[in-house]
């Protein structure tokens, strides 16, 4: 009943360490049963775009914006080469230099982030955030993209819950693992526009909509 009367006011906060992913304290599930019209918002994907934004490789829009592209092995050859996954590199070895060929954006900004790191220069993402490489240990350069696709993932994310908010939605809470968006009192519309909004800011283009879902729960 408390609940009901006051609302809930989530806690969010930004783990500096971490160069401002975000976090947030979640509610217990069993929570939900106390409120209405709750929608959440599934991301699918979203290394894709994250990818695109940062190499500024035309081509591979090409690819993902197909929605059928999702059940394609150019989706996991996108993936492993973009993101310098070694287990899917290593599963795909076969078929990755020649789609090297087909993303030659994307091999030229990883040698320009590489070259950074190895500098102990900082890198700016997309989204025009700074990171700092003296953060990062050399060793572990492989995970580097990795670690530069998820903080601009991060930006959007946050970029779209902030939206959200000024749209007059409560954002109940954000599950960053699962890239997940819950909101109260919610049109369809508005989380359309602030996705939208927030994709051209953030990731320079307009989110394609098979990359995300909205549904009751």
């Amino acid at each position: 009943k408390k609940i009901k009367e006051k609302g809930f006011y989530p806690q969010f906060r930004t783990n500096w360490k971490e160069n401002g992913f975000f976090f947030q304290k979640n509610y217990l599930k069993e929570l939900k049963n106390y409120f209405s019209d709750v929608k959440i918002i599934r991301f699918n994907h979203l290394e894709l775009p994250a990818i695109h934004s940062n190499a500024k490789d035309f081509k591979s829009i090409e690819l993902y914006s197909d929605k059928n592209f999702f059940n394609t092995r150019e989706l996991l050859l996108l993936k492993a080469i973009g993101l310098r996954d070694a287990d899917l590199m290593a599963n795909l070895s076969h078929l990755v230099n020649d789609f090297r060929e087909k993303i030659p954006g994307i091999i030229r900004w990883q040698k320009k982030m590489f070259t950074l790191l190895s500098g102990r220069k900082p890198v700016r993402i997309a989204t025009g955030k700074v990171i700092h490489t003296k953060q990062y240990l050399l060793e572990e350069e492989e995970g580097f993209i990795s670690f530069l696709i998820e903080a601009t993932i991060s930006d959007f994310i946050k970029s779209t819950v902030a939206l959200l908010e000024k749209s007059g939605c409560r954002v109940l809470q954000v599950n960053a693992g699962e890239k997940n968006i819950e909101v109260l009192n919610c049109k369809n519309d508005i989380i359309e526009n602030a996705i939208r909004l927030s994709s051209k800011l953030m990731l320079n283009e307009e989110l394609p909509p098979h990359f995300y879902s909205i549904t009751d729960i």
